[in-house]
């Protein structure tokens, strides 16, 4: 099973030498979306949403022998530094799992975009609706709405927020990345309890924008 935590750095191979220190449970994974709600006279619901969204990270950390590494992560970078995540996927049985082969845009994908070819993908084979993925080095991690398959679109959340040139690399599985900040009511440093350093508990993380 993938391991999924704080990378070392930026480098993201989809090994788990890459991971400083790893997600336990629980763990998850919200869509902030900022909506405003309100009910009029008559009971009925107005809602209306801002055309911005990030990931949120909240899990809670593997227990290691080696305290030092949050201790160090979390001062050095404190609030304002971007940190990189390996993102957490659903589970997907070894059977199902997209070959690890070289996926790209499959033509020019404009910002707003919300379906997309991609190329690389044979017969039989499609995304996992839920997956999440990323293109090339742009930052923002989007989630698989409709897994489409070869020749057909495939439908992601939230819009694209660039525009992605066609051949440009998909990234997915455990090569896709998060850029983040550690959120402001997270602990930096660590907990000392009865002489002994503990666990920093459950760590929140916001994505950089």
């Amino acid at each position: 099973m993938s391991s999924y935590g704080i990378l070392k750095s930026a480098t993201n191979t989809g090994s788990d030498a890459d991971i400083l220190i790893k997600f336990s449970t629980p763990l998850t994974v919200n869509s902030n979306q900022p909506a405003f709600v309100s009910d009029s006279m008559s009971l009925r619901r107005v809602v209306s949403s801002m055309p911005v969204q990030r990931w949120e990270i909240e899990a809670a950390l593997y227990p290691s022998n080696d305290s030092a590494d949050y201790l160090v992560h979390s001062v050095q970078n404190g609030y304002t530094n971007r940190v990189y995540i390996r993102m957490p996927q659903v589970y997907r049985p070894a059977s199902m799992k997209t070959p690890v082969v070289p996926l790209t845009t499959s033509g020019a994908l404009l910002q707003g975009a919300t379906t997309l070819n991609i190329a690389g993908l044979s017969g039989g084979q499609n995304m996992a609706k839920g997956e999440f993925i990323s293109f090339g080095s742009f930052s923002k991690v989007y989630l698989v709405t409709i897994p489409g398959s070869v020749g057909s679109g495939v439908g992601i959340f939230p819009p694209l927020v660039d525009d992605i040139p066609s051949g440009t690399t998909v990234n997915i599985g455990d090569s896709v990345t998060l850029r983040a900040y550690y959120d402001t009511n997270v602990q930096l440093g660590i907990r000392y309890s009865d002489g002994v350093l503990s666990d920093p508990g459950t760590v929140r993380f916001i994505e950089a924008l």
